[in-house]
């Protein structure tokens, strides 16, 4: 009863809580009920619950459930990543040449009454997929569509922390939001991972092993990225008492056309996926969408951040 209090003091005041407590004594419900109280009076407009993995989502879900059983009148939806919910496995076809289009508004308007007339306590992938399938609308452009009529938003901390998949409809103004970070403390690493870049020659070389095409542009991208690095390194090689060679070295700029070179490389591995077999595409899909978010993120790159190269165990590194 102290912790809901607690919380629920914090979501009237606007204030921050960090809260910690053993596994087991059901902290997911000890934040939502105090969260939905203050919602239903008023003092919050929209809850987002943050996870860091779909286990801790189903949580979530079952707490609202609870309290929805026990009288409460909430709806809510478990957002999930575009890429995940797609079923055209990964291979965005914008507009009408999509059989689910994200354009349809009016079908999209009939798919949103019939979630919410279903009264479900937290629409899940399931029930958005069989909604999209049936009105022929897009079923990731549906839960985002879905969400405005929602009391609480299940999602990744990305939707929040990530400015590039953030829910914009939401954060670019203004409102009374409540967060709950569920297991903040993989926070820090998180957003470590989401504003740096890195990248694995190994990975791109094995995602185009059987597609010759792309086998010869990332061969070409591998030659500019080795001819790049070693340039850049000679003077930084050391080797340590077993032989190995290493070496580093932080500037405040990336190297000269890294950056056009990732980004020819992304639009080629985009350009494909549409060309290939089922079984092709969802092994490059991986690849190449973190090429483009590669490509995304270098963009950003300013003052603020730093590039580092390395030499480490034979492979060349870098990382911003």
């Amino acid at each position: 009863a102290e912790y809901m209090e607690t919380v629920y003091a914090a979501l009237r005041r606007g204030r921050r809580l960090y809260a910690s407590a053993p596994t087991g004594i059901g902290k997911t419900i000890s934040v939502l009920y105090p969260a939905v109280r203050a919602l239903g009076e008023g003092n919050i407009d929209k809850i987002f619950y943050l996870t860091p993995k779909n286990t801790v989502a189903r949580a979530a879900a079952d707490a609202l459930q609870n309290l929805r059983d026990a009288g409460a009148d909430v709806r809510a939806i478990a957002l999930v990543a575009k890429e995940t919910l797609c079923p055209c496995e990964g291979v965005c076809k914008a507009g009408d040449s999509c059989r689910l289009s994200p354009l349809a508004s009016t079908r999209e308007d009939e798919a949103v009454t019939e979630l919410l007339a279903a009264g479900d306590t937290v629409v899940e992938s399931d029930k958005l997929l069989g909604c999209a399938e049936k009105h022929r609308v897009c079923p990731y452009e549906l839960g985002l569509r879905y969400s405005l009529y929602c009391d609480v938003v299940i999602c990744d901390y990305n939707y929040l922390f990530d400015p590039r998949v953030a829910l914009k409809r939401y954060f670019e103004r203004p409102g009374q939001y409540a967060f709950l970070v569920d297991e903040a403390h993989n926070l820090v690493e998180r957003v470590r991972k989401i504003q740096s870049t890195a990248l694995s020659l190994s990975a791109l070389a094995r995602a185009v092993a059987d597609l010759p095409a792309l086998r010869e542009a990332v061969a070409a991208f591998t030659a500019f990225f080795e001819d790049m690095m070693k340039r850049a390194l000679r003077s930084e090689i050391r080797e340590e008492k077993n032989g190995e060679k290493i070496a580093f070295l932080s500037q405040k700029e990336l190297p000269e056309g890294y950056l056009a070179e990732v980004c020819n490389l992304a639009y080629a591995l985009l350009g494909a996926l549409p060309t290939l077999s089922r079984d092709a595409r969802l092994r490059l899909r991986a690849a190449a969408w973190g090429m483009r978010n590669l490509a995304d993120r270098l963009a950003e790159f300013d003052e603020g951040q730093i590039a580092f190269l390395r030499l480490d165990k034979g492979d060349l590194i870098l990382e911003t």
